[in-house]
């Protein structure tokens, strides 16, 4: 975590909020900044070019006075809609292409005077990849979907295709469980339409209209410490565990098999164009599960489950992460593939880093991204902004059951992990963590739809899948030999990560020469945990203080902490 002195304040306008000026001007505050640089995605000068995701702009250079900086934007020439302002904050007055910022913030707002751009699934490309499929779902939000907890008899809503205007229908909460599944440390919230009702402080659904004819489904992240204390104890704390935060979750197939699902044994593909809430530790998903998840779609004495959905928990089920979002580092995305209730060795993952030009180096804080995912009998294919990433095998039941699609909010279980029911993520705990931008984190959804081949057509995807080298961890050392000046002086070994590693945490494992007869006075690991959002980090060492140590030079073994267990050597010379 980033120290508090290095944090970026907006002083004016306030967070999340609405912008009705065509020129404001915006203050902030960094104490240990000298200067910043200020970015927003922007349209091309031809808007009817919807093929482009614009490019990062610089707004302004701002030379800052006793940690105050201001700026004016032009909101009427940037975007209509949901909008990021990065302002990257710098010790120095002089900035050069290696400087590096102290603290980069992402500033959210819904721009009302911008220009009409790409938004409406009307405007949305295709991709190649789907030529002759057909759409079976879509959902532009026009319309508050019908949201029940667990959706019971939601319908057919794969039937409305021709009428984006009728509203859509979706589970609210996993629908694994009678109750309501839930995980992570947001509780998936229920809808409620009152706005005044206690039990619905932080709404998590609500459809934004630009005034232009242009919707989006917002859901809101939002941390609400005393949730589990009374209010809103209906939709959380002592029913599951005591989360202190809260968000939404859409589910396109309910707990009976109603709604939508794909059909099995054919091509699919699966798409969304989403604008995420740059809050760190929040964790928002584009996913599906293979449609045999649903706990009330049992069969009847003829064998028929309610809405022809495969039978409940029959063979194992498939896991598909289209995106999963870590934004204590935006820059980069996770997709993963895993096999539950049964193993082939075929679930895996990998990174994909969004500052290339290919994606205008638009991470996913700073603007929308299509992300999407094509299901064949050999292969699974996933893109960015209709550019392939990344493939694998197909999964057994992603192919044979078909899938539905869940679109969430959420805090992450993999970022400052409290215990259960512990409360790490308020102001006081993490200044710099999630509620660094206040309470609340609103993600954007312009759009989701889904295809598909009828049965029996082949389908592949020969192109090679972008950058795939950038998307794998790499670790590297700077320096890879000390020579110590006493026996028992601590050191620190420096490790490189690029973009992909970089979202990695967990423990180097560390492996030293054998002196079982230098005891206590061996070598011993201070420190070897690896965060996220690290591009640099170092594994701390106490080198050996037994007078026989004196005369060696040993090699020390370091094995990084993702599952490809890259090694990297490292050289000590003993005094």
């Amino acid at each position: 975590m980033k120290d508090i002195k290095y944090k970026t304040e907006l002083d004016f306008p306030s967070y999340r909020s609405d912008i009705k000026d065509d020129v404001i001007i915006m203050k902030f505050t960094n104490n240990a900044g000298k200067s910043a640089k200020v970015y927003s995605q922007k349209q091309p000068e031809n808007i009817s070019n919807v093929s482009t995701n614009g490019t990062k702009e610089l707004i302004a250079f701002v030379d800052m006075q006793n940690g105050k900086g201001t700026f004016k934007f032009p909101a009427n020439k940037f975007p209509l809609g949901p909008i990021s302002i990065r302002v990257d904050v710098f010790e120095t007055k002089k900035i050069t292409d290696d400087t590096l910022p102290v603290d980069s913030a992402y500033f959210q707002f819904f721009n009302y005077v911008g220009i009409d751009w790409k938004s409406g699934i009307d405007r949305a490309t295709v991709n190649p990849a789907t030529n002759g499929m057909k759409i079976t779902f879509a959902d532009n939000f026009n319309a508050m979907p019908l949201l029940t907890p667990v959706g019971i008899n939601m319908g057919k809503t794969g039937t409305l295709t021709d009428n984006l205007d009728i509203p859509r229908a979706y589970a609210t909460r996993k629908v694994d469980e009678t109750r309501g599944g839930m995980f992570g440390w947001s509780f998936f919230s229920d809808y409620i339409s009152d706005e005044s009702d206690p039990k619905q402080k932080y709404n998590p659904f609500k459809i934004i209209s630009d005034g232009k004819g242009n919707n989006y489904m917002r859901i809101n992240t939002a941390y609400w410490a005393d949730a589990h204390n009374g209010v809103g104890i209906e939709i959380s704390g002592q029913r599951y565990w005591g989360q202190k935060s809260t968000t939404g979750y859409l589910s396109s197939m309910g707990a009976d098999g109603s709604g939508f699902f794909t059909k099995g044994k054919n091509n699919q593909y699966f798409e969304s164009r989403m604008f995420l809430g740059p809050n760190p530790a929040h964790w928002p998903a584009f996913w599906l599960l293979t449609s045999n998840g649903g706990c009330l779609s049992v069969p009847d004495e003829n064998g028929n489950t309610p809405w022809g959905a495969p039978v409940w928990k029959v063979g194992g089920s498939d896991e598909l992460d289209i995106l999963e979002g870590y934004l204590g580092n935006p820059e980069s995305y996770q997709i993963a593939w895993h096999e539950w209730g049964y193993s082939t060795g075929k679930g895996g993952g990998t990174w994909i880093n969004l500052n290339q030009t290919v994606f205008q180096n638009i991470n996913l804080a700073e603007g929308f991204h299509t992300l999407a995912v094509l299901i064949t009998e050999k292969t699974t294919y996933y893109y960015c902004d209709n550019i392939l990433v990344t493939e694998h095998e197909t999964l057994k039941y992603s192919w044979e059951y078909g899938n539905y699609f869940i679109i969430n909010g959420g805090l992450s279980d993999h970022f400052g992990l409290p215990d259960a029911g512990g409360d790490t993520f308020g102001s006081e705990h993490q200044p710099m963590g999630f509620t660094r931008y206040g309470d609340e984190c609103y993600d954007y959804i312009d759009w989701v739809r889904v295809w598909e081949d009828e049965p029996g057509i082949l389908r592949s995807d020969t192109a090679r899948p972008l950058n795939e080298d950038t998307n794998v961890p790499k670790y590297s050392l700077p320096e890879t030999f000390f020579e110590a000046g006493q026996v028992g002086s601590i050191i620190e070994i420096l490790v490189d990560r690029n973009m992909a590693a970089s979202s990695i945490y967990g423990t180097y494992t560390v492996t030293f020469p054998d002196y079982p007869e230098f005891g206590e006075q061996g070598y011993k690991i201070i420190d070897a945990g690896s965060a996220v959002n690290r591009r640099q980090e170092s594994i701390k060492i106490r080198l050996p203080s037994h007078s026989d140590w004196i005369g060696k030079v040993d090699t020390i073994i370091i094995n990084t902490p993702d599952s490809g267990r890259k090694t990297l050597l490292f050289t000590v010379k003993s005094p």
